[in-house]
């Protein structure tokens, strides 16, 4: 498809929109690419250094399992893949603030985890019902939200701990990594345990990456992280070093342009796209959008 097109526009110069460009660039790299972003390049990844520490306004690292590979595949061609940096400590040393005082998210290592069970009224709870019975058994469906497929294949003592293990518990812990509302995001792409549940409960659609990386780096690096027991990474100088080698990446590409402005609308003229600018228009044969829908819908 990509051969028969001349030009191409992606509205969103985030991690969706440089990716998609990423990949468009070297599937075809003929056809000229238009990135359209108004704010600063990252989308919701942006990084602030103050005083020596670094600071992650939007989701503050990168979840390693089988699907980062291909972060790091990106990274390595990007120039990057060295300054990646693996969390030190396990998830499992994350604290929460609330009710008054702090906890951990999920006490690690027997010890602790007999502690959290015995001092912690709610971990006591869902272990008495979800480990000392048979699981509730779940019909497969299609795909739903986090807290939909929580409240399925978890028991609770009463709703109050269930608003409280959901609004609290699994908020803070999706927020850390994906930065979104839990009852928009999708149980199925986003549960980091998803490929443990999704044969028995999910067997429609679900396939687990089967794919081997050939980069000799990106092996060693990810080899790397499994070995120091690490569940995330970021990069030196934060994400964004992530969002600005890409972007200087892609400027190499005689076919690349990218646009510091805002998209004004978006309309079809003979079967082709036109995106308008406050300055001028666009006319591409694609227009890919990785603005959230309902802002997208505003300019159509």
């Amino acid at each position: 498809i990509c051969i028969l097109m001349k030009s191409i526009g992606i509205i969103g110069g985030g991690i969706s929109g440089l990716s998609a460009a990423y990949y468009l660039t070297r599937l075809a790299p003929s056809v000229s690419v238009h990135v359209f972003e108004k704010h600063s390049p990252g989308g919701w990844i942006q990084t602030m250094t103050k005083d020596g520490f670094t600071f992650e306004t939007g989701p503050r690292s990168i979840r390693l399992n089988l699907r980062s590979r291909e972060v790091m595949e990106i990274a390595s061609q990007v120039g990057c893949l060295d300054k990646i940096v693996f969390s030190s400590k396990r998830v499992a040393d994350s604290q929460i603030y609330a009710d008054g005082e702090l906890f951990r998210l999920l006490p690690e290592g027997q010890f602790r985890m007999l502690k959290g069970i015995l001092t912690v009224p709610i971990y006591r709870k869902l272990f008495l019902l979800n480990f000392c019975l048979p699981k509730p058994r779940a019909q497969p469906v299609e795909d739903e939200s986090i807290p939909e497929f929580m409240s399925k294949y978890l028991r609770f003592w009463s709703e109050e701990d269930k608003k409280w293990f959901i609004e609290t518990f699994l908020d803070a812990f999706q927020q850390g990594i994906y930065l979104g509302d839990i009852n928009k995001l999708s149980a199925r792409s986003c549960l980091p345990f998803s490929h443990m549940f999704m044969k028995k409960y999910y067997p429609s659609k679900y396939h687990p990456y089967k794919d081997i990386m050939k980069n000799p780096d990106v092996i060693r690096t990810y080899k790397k992280g499994i070995s120091m027991k690490s569940n995330a990474f970021n990069f030196q100088g934060g994400l964004s070093t992530l969002i600005n080698a890409l972007l200087e990446n892609l400027k190499t590409y005689p076919n690349f342009t990218y646009h510091e402005t805002g998209v004004t609308s978006v309309k079809e003229h003979n079967s082709r796209g036109v995106i308008s600018t406050s300055k001028e228009n666009f006319e591409v044969d694609q227009v890919i959008s990785t603005l959230p829908s309902n802002i997208f819908s505003g300019l159509l």
